[in-house]
């Protein structure tokens, strides 16, 4: 459905196009727990949908690279681990200011 802009003329309608390492990022941030779906969905502003269907797709393909079935040996690897290791650091200073 085309959208009416201000000035009244009909505007086509795109899809926002996430980057991998964003969705890997908002994706694990939901398998977390820490909060709803509803959490990263406010704070990225994505409906809570979509998030649930990169969680799905994370563990799915999780489950893949532990059953020694990996489509892609080396895309993603780099961002992942990177989204991994920055998830840490936030958890290691969080637990510092905590304890102090």
């Amino acid at each position: 459905i085309p959208e009416l802009k201000k000035d009244g003329i009909m505007g086509k309608v795109t899809r926002k196009r996430h980057p991998a390492e964003f969705k890997a990022k908002v994706a694990l941030e939901a398998m977390r727990g820490e909060q709803t779906l509803a959490g990263p969905g406010a704070k990225y502003g994505i409906h809570q949908a979509m998030i649930a269907a990169w969680r799905r797709q994370t563990i799915d393909r999780l489950t893949a690279t532990f059953a020694g079935r990996r489509d892609d040996p080396k895309g993603g690897s780099l961002a992942l681990r990177s989204i991994f290791g920055d998830m840490r650091l936030a958890s290691k200073r969080s637990r510092a200011g905590a304890s102090s």
